[in-house]
């Protein structure tokens, strides 16, 4: 049968279940929400508290914006699975890099009740079943970019951190946020001159944020 044949039977069980055309555009937008994986990994905190700590935030925000990168070179737009998380696909490496009072003020209170969940690499290290699936995830990025000759130097470090704990199998590394910004090439200083651009980037996001963290959908994909 069909995708849409298969679709209507689970719609007609009550099971929500959507077709798109551009499959592949779907897998890409997935793809740039479960980078998380590897700075998870990498940190062995929880999800929650990892997020709230602004230097594991640029590092994902890094690792994202080399795979938007790729993703246009290579003319491929990803796409979010529903419309309701278009928005949060589209500001999300915004929101990571918002200054900390704003992040927890509009995530930070998303986050609560979810503080006990690591992403599934960092269970799979944990767990010492290795190996990860690090090379279906930034290895793809980095793949795609030596495709299009695009630098992926985040993704490809953190590629390299994720096999040294996989090599080592003793459980998550647990490298603070300051830590791993630096190994992956990372600088955390020259945060000032921001001035009236900071006020009108916050200001944006506060109307982007009200969208983007509305309703439970948004907050699974964090």
């Amino acid at each position: 049968p069909s995708a849409r044949t298969l679709a209507a039977h689970l719609a007609a069980a009550r099971v929500e279940a959507k077709v798109d055309d551009d499959f592949y555009a779907v897998q890409c937008g997935k793809l740039l929400m479960n980078l998380t994986n590897a700075v998870n990994a990498l940190s062995g905190e929880y999800i929650a508290p990892m997020l709230m700590q602004a230097p594991y935030r640029r590092v994902l925000a890094a690792s994202i914006t080399e795979a938007q990168a790729v993703y246009e070179a290579s003319g491929v737009t990803p796409k979010a699975a529903h419309p309701r998380d278009a928005t949060l696909l589209r500001w999300f490496v915004a929101l990571l890099r918002s200054p900390q009072f704003f992040f927890a003020a509009t995530v930070g209170r998303k986050l609560k009740g979810r503080g006990a969940g690591h992403t599934s690499m960092a269970q799979d290290l944990m767990a010492h079943r290795v190996p990860t699936e690090i090379d279906f995830l930034n290895g793809e990025i980095v793949r795609l970019g030596l495709a299009h000759n695009v630098p992926t130097p985040v993704n490809e470090r953190l590629i390299e951190l994720v096999k040294q704990a996989e090599a080592t199998n003793t459980g998550s590394p647990r490298i603070n946020g300051e830590d791993l910004a630096k190994a992956v090439g990372l600088s955390l200083g020259g945060r000032g001159g921001r001035g009236a651009g900071a006020v009108v980037l916050v200001a944006m996001l506060a109307a982007v944020a009200a969208l983007a963290m509305r309703g439970p959908a948004a907050q699974s994909r964090l």
